[in-house]
């Protein structure tokens, strides 16, 4: 993390310097009375791009609200396979109920499984929440996202005995990541990398859901 003084030399803030300074391709993101400077590119300021500076700030919190931006406008949705009934749009609908239209299965992968998510612009992610299916044999034990600049974050998740495809256990509430800080992305690919069972299934996630928001330029 690239940290970055408050105040410039001639008492301009760093804030309204980025704002107004048409030379530096970075953005904003103002949380609580915090903000994230995420470098997109090189430029006057000295904020490689993907390093992050932590500024305070004396304001009231933003009224800007996070928001599962799986379920925005124009949002892409591409998988390694898919199987027939269970496309890589019914894991991003924001429905968390099981059954066939409405979860991502692959056509029968094991390990290496993938759902990737692109967002219509810029994102800064906060947390990522996952559901996997109903049934072991089509369940992933561990899993890791790719950011847009190819840096991965881990996850898991516990694993059921159940083998009905058409049942699903209590309690069915997703495993959640939190990021600190948020990472700015445009998009987010997501690989199964451990089966929870050697039995012949169709791996994939009931629901994948980025919460966030996207940024305004």
């Amino acid at each position: 993390m690239t940290q970055l003084n408050s105040n410039e030399s001639d008492g301009i803030s760093l804030i309204s310097y980025l704002k107004r300074n048409k030379d530096c391709k970075c953005v904003v993101y103002e949380e609580g009375n915090q903000c994230y400077l995420y470098g997109t590119s090189e430029g006057s300021i000295p904020l490689a791009a993907g390093h992050v500076a932590i500024v305070e700030i004396e304001r009231e919190p933003t009224s800007a609200k996070d928001m599962n931006l799986c379920i925005q406008p124009d949002v892409y949705c591409d998988t390694s396979s898919y199987y027939s009934g269970y496309p890589c749009e019914a894991a991003i609908d924001g429905i968390l109920v099981a059954g066939i239209g409405k979860e991502w299965a692959s056509a029968g992968e094991m390990n290496g499984a993938w759902i990737k998510v692109t967002f219509p612009r810029w994102a800064v992610v906060k947390q990522m929440k996952v559901l996997h299916r109903c049934a072991v044999q089509d369940q992933y034990e561990e899993f890791f996202f790719e950011f847009s600049d190819k840096t991965i974050t881990t996850g898991n998740v516990q694993c059921t005995t159940n083998t009905n495809s058409r049942i699903c256990p209590q309690p069915e509430r997703p495993s959640a990541i939190t990021l600190l800080p948020p990472r700015m992305t445009k998009s987010i690919k997501l690989t199964g990398s451990k089966t929870c069972s050697q039995m012949t299934g169709s791996r994939g996630f009931r629901e994948v859901m980025y919460i966030g928001r996207l940024i305004e330029y």
